[in-house]
C-alpha cells in the first residue's frame, strides 16, 4: 500500500488470522499524524487509508474472522 500503511505486515497479519483465531487485532493505529507513537505507526486520519484497510478487513472477513484496530494517539513535542 506504499506509504499509507507500509509498515503493516500483510504476511504477519495474514498469516494469524488465516489460522482462525477468531479475534485479531492491529495495533498502534493513529488517529491523526501528529499522534503517532511512532514514524511507522498505521494510520487512519484520511480517506486515503480506507482502501488499504479495506484490503485487510476483507481477507480476515474471507476467513470467517472478525478484526479490530487498537487505536492509538501519543503526546510527543517532536512532530516526526
Amino acid at each position: 500500500m506504499g506509504s499509507i500503511l507500509q509498515y503493516i505486515d500483510y504476511k504477519l497479519v495474514g498469516g494469524i488470522v488465516s489460522r482462525g483465531p477468531g479475534l485479531t487485532f492491529v495495533e498502534a493505529t493513529a488517529v491523526v499524524p501528529e499522534g503517532r507513537i511512532t514514524p511507522e505507526d498505521a494510520g487512519l486520519w484520511n480517506d486515503k487509508h480506507i482502501a488499504a484497510w479495506k484490503e485487510i478487513t476483507d481477507f480476515a472477513h474471507s476467513q470467517n474472522q472478525k478484526i479490530g484496530i487498537q487505536l492509538a494517539h501519543a503526546v510527543i513535542d517532536i512532530f516526526w
